[in-house]
């Protein structure tokens, strides 16, 4: 294409394009450093669907949320601040 402007992009839905199964079922994945979406935004239309995303910056996740109204988890989290597990 030539002219990048006139570009669209359809999800699998809206394009009849197969989903990636494995087993018969949708493959599924959770967005770490989710930031707004746009990692998810791909998977979304390679057939993927996320379960959930997490990210520290409040903004990225509020604006992940406008962009993925059906993500049930959008998380405000630190990934690297977690407490430490003791082993038994």
């Amino acid at each position: 294409m030539k002219n990048h402007e006139h570009m669209t992009h359809k999800s699998n839905h809206e394009t009849g394009a197969a989903r990636p199964a494995v087993s018969g079922r949708q493959l599924t994945y959770v967005d770490l450093f989710a930031g707004c979406g746009g990692f998810s935004l791909g998977l979304e239309w390679a057939g993927l669907r996320c379960l959930a995303a997490i990210d520290f910056n409040e903004s990225a996740i509020d604006t992940f949320k406008l962009n993925h109204p059906d993500v049930a988890h959008a998380l405000v989290k630190d990934c690297w601040r977690q407490p430490k597990i003791e082993p038994l």
